[in-house]
């Protein structure tokens, strides 16, 4: 009987360490992939821009004499033509 419970509770314990490495581990790749998304579209945005889609669309949204400002690279951008 007291063979059997501490078995059972190694095995909770076991299963909560686990549990905690394998969560450490998945949010911290999951912060490496969003870092990685990010830093891909900052230098995107720096080599290519906005598109005339894209920034027709801004006018359409925020008026054609409004500044907007991307908050993923902190670029302002002027909308008048």
């Amino acid at each position: 009987m007291v063979t059997s419970l501490l078995i059972t509770e190694s095995s909770k314990l076991l299963k909560t360490y686990l549990t905690d490495v394998v969560s450490a581990f998945t949010k911290e790749k999951i912060m490496e992939d969003k870092y990685s998304v990010l830093k891909r579209y900052i230098e995107s945005r720096q080599k290519y821009g906005y598109s005339d889609e894209e920034l027709f669309e801004m006018r359409a949204s925020f008026g054609e004499d409004e500044e907007v400002v991307d908050i993923f690279t902190g670029q302002t951008i002027d909308l008048g033509r």
